[in-house]
């Protein structure tokens, strides 16, 4: 009951809306994006390509953005400076010994230098005329590393540590006691920010930057309140381990600046730079074209920036709900109630539509693309099927997948022991189920694979749910005996995450990464078959939609949207950053198959064992062979079943019950079988 109230007030207040436009004199719309200017930092490495030296921080000194590097001094020691932009320096610390010398700094407003020793697990300070005023051990602190410091604009400075729990590291923030060095808990718990988060420090509070905004926190009482935000523009805040940002600050006059650099340990410090990041009004003399997504992915973000650049008559606006996922399902109704009401967004991206995309696909939402791509003198074959597989019907195409991505490990295959399937090795779904079922052993199917998604697994890809639905005729019948294995086996071998779960796992988790990719012969060698994803003729790599754009049927600028699509696989193809997401353009695939291998990573294969996700990733050299059977994944590529959606709806809520233990299996079935029935009966043609 709540869902139908809901909808009618979403209803009523579009309505409510498209009147007041109606009434009143339309306006025009002004659109803003981040402007960003990039200052390259003195590289003080690459300055001396001779002398030994080790990057330790990069921040905010005294209202100016400054590197601390420790440099060999040419005999036994190392010496610690801070450079300015211009490549000027000061000394911070003498004669430090060089196995000591990875670490990290921080210079107080005061002038007063912080440093920590990795391989010393020390914590030292310096006076500004680099007199050492104390020297404490980490141990006697009672941390494990210390990961960064902070100073606030009221002198408290706080530090991000690092602690090993129960042989697990974990992030905590303290206080800092400047005299003594002394170390205590913080008083407010930050704990869901320090893992992959940027801080930094404010006034008389913390910033956090996630990919979607910048927050204050209230050093009291932990409340956080956003001061700038991504959600919308073509920049993402994303955490990037490679080259990460050090510091950051929010300017008076409302501008953003980020100091980031190198943090490899190859490129350690290398490309530091400063940005600076504006509001600024964007799109004028240019038609617009909005694009809506979930969250967007930095890729299609960058795509849009590149693309308005050299575009003299259209301009990509994007809009998205960020990644709050509670949110999501409104922002999905929301979405499909604008298009049934002749109104929406040009172009959705990915599954912005969740699971109201179906409804919008059969009532005739998206438009049809086989005419643009065939004006565009862009040739269907030169790209992988699935790239226009997602969402067609005889030669028409509705949508467009920028780029491939297969590696989604609940919606992909999985590696199994034939012998666990009576010796099958090319198992359909009843003998998949019948194994799972014989088998007496306490065990789990994948170790982080719900029992929801694992009965998703093994249901998604039937064009008739293994012929429990009879389309033609309007009827169903979940009285089997194969749907009843399906739901026993999916609750049975339910992989909750448990980092001390002892059960072991009867299937491992297949990935389909360049590297991670398990050819042939490699599975023959190990004794393994793949298993799944299974669809009605057999198994097939599963693709994911969150690449998938589809043009509103009701948009008056399809030409524009269009363009935009066409620049993307004719432009960007090659741009798409991972190992693991492949381009949709089968050219693009072996010049990026081509680079790869030029690099040589992994030349002699790698093992690699995660104990607390209890899988093992094996990593292949890239040979020609490889690249070849890459290709055959990616042609054989396919989306899963559209049609069913509604019913798969039906039978996952209903399902959770009998998960729970709320519910016994015959009542689940008999449920089940009522509403498709009515779902059959209301939507017979």
């Amino acid at each position: 009951m709540k869902k139908v109230y809901f909808t009618v007030a979403v209803l009523l207040c579009f309505l409510f809306t498209v009147c007041l436009t109606a009434c009143g004199k339309e306006e025009e719309q002004q659109y803003f994006d981040l402007q960003v200017e990039k200052k390259t930092f003195y590289d003080v490495a690459g300055a001396n390509p001779e002398v030994y030296t080790s990057f330790l921080n990069m921040q905010f000194y005294q209202d100016k953005p400054v590197q601390i590097w420790a440099v060999y001094d040419g005999v036994k020691n190392m010496n610690v400076f801070l450079y300015r932009t211009d490549g000027s320096r000061q000394l911070l610390l003498e004669n430090i010994p060089m196995e000591y010398a990875r670490g990290g700094g921080y210079i107080d407003q005061e002038g007063n230098f912080y440093y920590w020793a990795v391989n010393q697990n020390s914590l030292i300070k310096a006076d500004p005329s680099g007199n050492q005023l104390f020297s404490r051990p980490l141990s006697e602190l009672g941390i494990h590393q210390i990961d960064r410091m902070y100073q606030l604009g009221n002198g408290r400075i706080y530090v991000k540590c690092m602690e090993k729990n129960e042989d697990a590291l974990v992030y905590r923030l303290c206080g800092l006691d400047p005299v003594t060095g002394d170390i205590a808990q913080a008083d407010i718990n930050v704990s869901d920010l320090l893992f992959e988060t940027y801080m930094a420090a404010g006034e008389d509070c913390l910033l956090c930057m996630t990919r979607e905004n910048i927050k204050t926190i209230d050093m009291r009482s932990g409340g956080r309140e956003e001061v700038w935000s991504f959600v919308g523009t073509s920049y993402d805040g994303r955490y990037n381990r490679d080259y990460p940002i050090w510091d950051f600050r929010v300017r008076e006059d409302g501008s953003l600046e980020i100091l980031e650099a190198g943090n490899l340990i190859h490129a350690k410090g290398a490309d530091g730079a400063v940005k600076t990041l504006r509001k600024v009004v964007v799109g004028e003399g240019r038609k617009v074209v909005v694009m809506r997504g979930k969250a967007l992915d930095e890729w299609i973000k960058g795509c849009a920036r590149r693309f308005n650049e050299q575009s003299e008559e259209w301009y990509i606006k994007l809009e998205e709900c960020g990644g709050d996922y509670e949110l999501w399902g409104d922002y999905a109704k929301k979405t499909s109630v604008e298009i049934a009401a002749g109104k929406g967004p040009d172009i959705l991206y990915g599954d912005v539509l969740m699971d109201y995309a179906y409804g919008v696909f059969e009532k005739g939402g998206f438009a049809d693309l086989s005419p643009y791509l065939e004006a565009s003198g862009l040739n269907k074959d030169d790209f992988f099927p699935c790239t226009f597989g997602r969402w067609q019907s005889g030669e028409k195409i509705y949508s467009v997948s920028a780029k491939i991505s297969l590696s989604f490990i609940t919606n992909g295959c999985a590696l199994m022991d034939p012998a666990f399937l009576g010796g099958s090795r090319d198992p359909d779904i009843g003998t998949l189920v019948d194994a799972m079922l014989a088998h007496k052993e306490e065990a789990v199917f994948l170790r982080q694979m719900s029992s929801q998604r694992l009965l998703e697994w093994l249901l998604k890809g039937s064009e008739d749910l293994w012929g429990m639905v009879d389309w033609e005729k309007g009827t169903c019948d979940f009285g089997t005996g194969l749907f009843a294995g399906i739901l026993e086996a999916a609750k049975r071998y339910e992989g909750v995450w448990k980092e001390k779960d002892a059960r072991p796992s009867v299937a491992e988790a297949d990935f389909f990464g360049i590297y991670e990719y398990q050819g042939k012969a490699f599975l023959e060698e190990r004794g393994k078959v793949r298993v799944g994803f299974l669809f009605d003729d057999g198994s097939h790599p599963h693709a994911e939609d969150a690449y998938t754009m589809t043009v509103n049927v009701n948009s008056r600028k399809k030409d524009g949207a269009w363009e935009f699509i066409q620049y993307i696989l004719e432009k960007e193809q090659l741009t798409q950053p991972g190992r693991d997401e492949y381009p949709a353009s089968k050219k693009a695939f072996f010049t990026k198959m081509v680079n790869e291998k030029d690099k040589g990573l992994w030349r002699d294969g790698h093992e690699f064992y995660d104990d607390i996700n209890a899988k093992t990733t094996y990593y292949s050299p890239l040979t020609n062979e490889r690249i070849q059977e890459l290709k055959e994944v990616l042609e054989d590529a396919r989306f899963s079943t559209i049609r069913t959606q509604p019913i798969l709806d039906i039978i996952y809520e209903e399902a959770g019950g009998y998960f729970s233990g709320t519910k016994e299996i015959d009542e689940t079935i008999r449920v089940i079988s009522n509403r498709v029935q009515l779902y059959l009966d209301e939507n017979r043609s």
